[in-house]
């Protein structure tokens, strides 16, 4: 089977959702968590856009949303096999994503 052509439309929406992931990406770790958001939300507008086509894609974000149900400990219809996963993968992403240094006061 051939590969499926891609429009100049399409290609360009590819790119704006490229730079939209990783402007929120680079947002989130500077603590600018409105231009996350704005950048997370341009991200899911252009993954909308290519709906119905091979490039379309399911969210980065996912796994920042599991994290923070983790966080206020609300993982609905979890089974418990996925709540140690997800236990585990927070800690990594706290300590290792996302270099968290507990001791450390939050500066204003």
């Amino acid at each position: 089977m051939s590969e499926p052509t891609i429009s100049i439309i399409q290609s360009r929406t590819i790119d704006a959702r490229e730079e939209a992931f990783e402007a929120a990406i680079r947002a989130l770790a500077k603590y600018k968590f409105w231009m996350f958001g704005y950048h997370a939300a341009g991200w899911v507008k252009y993954n909308r856009l290519l709906k119905g086509t091979p490039w379309h894609n399911g969210s980065p974000f996912g796994r920042f949303v599991e994290l923070a149900r983790i966080e206020i400990g609300e993982l609905p219809d979890a089974k418990p096999h996925e709540i140690h996963k997800a236990k585990r993968l927070s800690a990594e992403w706290g300590e290792e994503m996302f270099d968290i240094d507990h001791d450390q006061e939050a500066v204003i």
